[in-house]
């Protein structure tokens, strides 16, 4: 949506009432610290999901959340899709367990994003476009093989 909104001045959503949960890098990074510092009894063979209630979003209430973040005046076109596939995630675990919260908002991102785009930190590419990247590593094996893992890109 940030490059959407930076190229374009334009946010287009599908789905406009599917619902994901969003969660910043950095603080994805401060779970993944959290649980290797844990003790072992504590995590162990438990499966936590990582994030917080305050950032499930409906995707159409995230485009305008992208959009009063950058604080760009854009067009916005939000419709349905018949994709339904939508999730809400509770993280009462991580935060009962490990004491997890989460530091940075969507709000945030969006800012570094649209920062790192006009300073050309972060540039357009097949790389930053998730499915367009992984059907290239799938469709060329050369390049896929720098990424493999156990001999598969999954």
């Amino acid at each position: 949506m940030v490059l959407d909104l930076y190229k374009n001045n334009k946010i287009s959503v599908r789905g406009q009432y599917n619902k994901r949960p969003f969660i910043h890098i950095k603080d994805a990074v401060q779970a993944y610290q959290l649980a290797i510092k844990a003790p072992k009894e504590k995590i162990s063979g438990q499966i936590f999901n990582v994030g917080s209630e305050e950032q499930n979003y409906e995707m159409g209430k995230l485009a305008q959340e992208v959009v009063k973040a950058s604080m760009k005046n854009c067009e916005m076109e939000l419709s349905d899709t018949n994709d339904h596939r939508s999730y809400f995630a509770s993280f009462k675990k991580i935060q009962d367990v490990l004491g997890f919260k989460v530091n940075f908002s969507v709000s945030d991102g969006v800012k570094e994003m649209y920062q790192a785009l006009e300073t050309g930190e972060l540039i357009d590419s097949v790389k930053t476009r998730t499915v367009e990247w992984y059907k290239k590593l799938l469709n060329e094996p050369n390049t896929a093989k720098k990424f493999l893992l156990n001999d598969s890109i999954f």
